[in-house]
């Protein structure tokens, strides 16, 4: 995959590469969620590909989608406190 666009592409890409070389097998015998974190920690892949979400998350770019965001919120916190609750969610929503 070459860009990402939400976190759900990262996690698509990666159940698709593990389902191809058996890895969500031995991921799913894993006891618990520590062994879980340490698993991913240690992949390469995994850890490659998380460095890449994170450096579009950062990027200036995508600084202007969180800005929006909070103004959104914004907008949908006053419309909840007026109890315009159906306008909140459409803000809440965008």
């Amino acid at each position: 995959m070459a860009a990402y666009t939400c976190w759900q592409d990262v996690l698509d890409d990666i159940t698709n590469r593990w389902k191809k070389t058996k890895t969500l097998t031995r991921f799913s015998k894993l006891k618990n969620n520590e062994d879980r974190i340490e698993y991913c920690l240690r992949d390469d892949f995994i850890r490659s590909k998380v460095q890449q979400w994170l450096n579009i998350m950062c990027s200036s770019r995508h600084k202007k989608y969180w800005e929006k965001a909070s103004e959104l919120r914004a907008e949908g916190n006053l419309c909840f406190q007026e109890k315009k609750y159906s306008k909140a969610v459409e803000f809440y929503t965008q």
